[in-house]
């Protein structure tokens, strides 16, 4: 289960990467996304915005993983899982300070 939330956690971070420096790209919306481990296989439904940020990201087990949402600001996004929160700043070049 460990490797499973490893492989969670960067996935995760990679697309949040992806939606915070590359919106002035052509867009193609990544919808699904797929974790094989040498044991399981998992899945995941990413949700954008209107401006092509990722909002959701839902597990195909959310009742048991929960699902990760996203929320923007001016300078700042936060990511919430259940009711744990994580609170970021950018710089002026889209950089996590």
């Amino acid at each position: 289960m460990k490797i499973a939330k490893k492989y969670a956690f960067v996935t995760l971070s990679f697309l949040l990467t992806i939606s915070l420096y590359a919106s002035n790209l052509p867009t193609k919306n990544i919808t699904k996304i797929t974790v094989q481990d040498t044991e399981f296989t998992y899945q995941y439904t990413i949700n954008y915005d209107s401006q092509n940020r990722i909002i959701k990201i839902v597990p195909d087990h959310s009742e048991i993983f929960g699902i990760t949402r996203i929320e923007y600001g001016t300078n700042t996004f936060r990511i919430s899982k259940g009711d744990i929160f994580v609170s970021c700043s950018l710089n002026e070049h889209g950089y996590i300070e």
